[in-house]
């Protein structure tokens, strides 16, 4: 549902607000407040800085290189809809 599902990755929250058409394919749109994105081995980062609309895609054709968040090990997806009594959603909250 957007702007009622929080998607949570290991250290950072997101806020899920709908699909946009990129290249032909339907991704999700998450809005967050980013500060960069870095290949697997860390060698570079490329600075974002700031609160962002951003795709949720497997790999970005503008920097391939750059680890998607989908690739995390901790991804969960709650529903602001669905009752406060869920623990991983007090765990994503606190």
């Amino acid at each position: 549902y957007p702007f009622m599902t929080l998607i949570y990755i290991k250290g950072h929250i997101m806020l899920y607000v709908g699909k946009v058409k990129i290249n032909n394919q339907i991704v999700p749109v998450i809005y967050e407040d980013a500060w960069g994105m870095s290949p697997k081995d860390r060698s570079v980062r490329y600075i974002i800085g700031k609160s962002v609309f951003f795709p949720l895609m497997e790999h970005y054709p503008e920097v391939p290189v750059v680890v998607s968040p989908l690739d995390r090990d901790v991804f969960k997806m709650s529903n602001l809809n669905e009752s406060f009594t869920d623990v991983d959603m007090l765990n994503i909250l606190y």
